[in-house]
């Protein structure tokens, strides 16, 4: 949603057993007020934001779905500019043994 020519970048951390992944762009944006909302079956913000995408509102629902799944949890940050999709994951114990 945030267009073709718009940069994304991802990044990944270990914190507290888990892996945190963060995904962020910087497109139009979403407000923090929908920060819930955006994470529901077939929700789309229009609002009058410059988004001209075509989809089901299904996207973020089902990463929330994958992402609970494997017990961890999804949200959205905030950001200057842009939007930063973060969800966490846990890591096996017997993963975080050092290389």
């Amino acid at each position: 949603f945030a267009g073709e020519d718009v940069p994304i970048q991802v990044s990944a951390e270990v914190l507290n057993r888990s892996v945190i992944i963060r995904v962020r762009d910087q497109g139009p944006g979403i407000p923090l007020e929908y920060s819930e909302r955006v994470f529901e079956s077939y929700y789309q913000l229009e609002n009058g934001l410059p988004i001209q995408a075509s989809g089901s509102g299904l996207g973020l629902a089902i990463c929330r779905g994958f992402v609970k799944a494997h017990g961890g949890a999804i949200w959205l940050e905030p950001v200057a500019s842009g939007t930063c999709r973060a969800f966490s994951v846990p890591i096996k114990p017997d993963k975080l043994s050092a290389t």
